[in-house]
């Protein structure tokens, strides 16, 4: 049997993908939680839902747009009743433009249950590049 919160990760991911796909930093962000943290891939800090919301658009916008992002739910780890842990991986497919080509990455993310409703509240992801081979 499936745990709930699994499914609710699954959810999230594929309406964090419908949103990005529409171009729209709105509808991604609204998976997240008001005060919601998130941190790219290169360490920037954008907190609350707004925030994201307009970096997400300004991405979308930008080098990303027509991009096409997988989002694959590896492990859903319960904490408490309304905490999981989430690990993600990422990849995202960019057309053109200074990054273009697919980007892979790995993402951990907190989701919480507020109100019946699960959302994410902090999201942290980071590129997977190749390890550097020692001398």
């Amino acid at each position: 049997m499936t745990d709930p919160a699994s499914e609710a990760a699954r959810s999230i991911l594929a309406e964090m993908r419908e949103g990005w796909l529409a171009g729209n930093g709105a509808r991604f962000a609204a998976t997240l939680t008001d005060d919601a943290d998130y941190i790219n891939p290169e360490g920037l800090h954008f907190h609350g839902r707004e925030a994201i919301a307009a970096w997400q658009d300004s991405l979308l916008h930008g080098h990303y747009a027509g991009s096409r992002p997988v989002f694959d739910l590896i492990a859903c780890r319960r904490l408490t009743d309304d905490v999981a842990h989430l690990v993600v991986d990422t990849s995202l497919a960019v057309p053109g433009g200074p990054r273009a080509g697919l980007i892979r990455g790995k993402a951990d993310a907190v989701m919480v249950r507020q109100d019946g409703a699960w959302k994410v509240a902090a999201f942290h992801n980071s590129r997977v590049v190749e390890p550097v081979k020692p001398i």
